[in-house]
């Protein structure tokens, strides 16, 4: 595999843009494909797997978030050069910059090699010879527009007219550089609060160590006495899991928690 560096020229300078491709995907060609290398989890958005035609291809639900799984077939590169790999998709319903991430695992399949000051990407195609994607430029930029885009409503730096300075500094770009198909509106990340969830029934306290009566479990009244010997050997059996207290949480960097 070689680079040359004659794509370098290309590109609007300086940059520092992510390689951001398009590839097939099911039935159609698809934009807006992150090429990341930092996580082992390949993404694919509800909006655009509605978009695709998927015959035979059950979406599998999942019992935690994301909430559903498909695997569908996707192609490297272009008809005379291609790679094509059969790929487990976890699909997230919420608002992304991106169609589809592609991470690691699959990259080193197809023993992929990545330029990143080039944007460039080859990779070894299904003849053995080498293949090669071009990243995107003008996509990246759009994407990084989407991502730096506050996602509650400003209240600051409001003009007479209602609207916000940075929203003026994005309106006075060129009008290419921003789509209108990828701007996001505001939602909430943050969880509804829950009630602590407490023990239903009568309870009894019982001590892991006679030596010391601060390690406390409780223990429901209405077990059996057989299902209650067999948790309590369980819970004595593994009792240097839990920590009684502060001197116990060793180990934790207070960038974590502190106190």
């Amino acid at each position: 595999m070689v680079f040359s560096g004659k794509e370098a020229p290309r590109f609007t300078s300086p940059y520092n843009n992510p390689l951001v491709v398009e590839m097939k995907i099911a039935s159609a060609i698809i934009r807006r494909i992150l090429i990341g290398i930092g996580s082992s989890i390949d993404i694919i958005t509800w909006d655009c797997l509605k978009k695709l035609t998927h015959p035979g291809r059950d979406i599998i639900p999942l019992k935690v978030n994301p909430t559903k799984m498909i695997c569908l077939p996707i192609r490297f590169g272009d008809k005379l050069k291609s790679r094509n790999l059969e790929v487990d998709f976890l699909v997230i319903d919420v608002p992304m910059a991106y169609n589809v991430i592609l991470r690691r695992p699959n990259l080193h399949k197809v023993k992929a090699v990545i330029a990143p000051y080039l944007l460039q990407l080859q990779f070894e195609a299904d003849d053995g010879s080498i293949g090669e994607m071009h990243g995107d430029q003008q996509t990246a930029w759009e994407c990084y527009l989407v991502n730096i885009r506050p996602l509650i409503e400003r209240t600051k730096e409001q003009g007479p007219d209602g609207s916000s300075q940075a929203d003026k500094r994005i309106r006075a770009r060129p009008a290419t550089m921003v789509v209108e198909a990828l701007v996001i509106h505001t939602f909430i990340l943050a969880e509804p609060s829950r009630p602590r969830p407490e023990a239903a029934g009568d309870v009894e306290q019982v001590s892991l160590e006679e030596e010391r009566l601060e390690c406390i479990v409780q223990l429901g009244r209405g077990m059996t006495a057989l299902d209650r010997q067999s948790l309590l050997s369980l819970l004595q059996e593994y009792k240097d899991v839990f920590a009684f207290g502060l001197e116990e949480m060793l180990g934790i960097t207070p960038t974590v928690m502190e106190h």
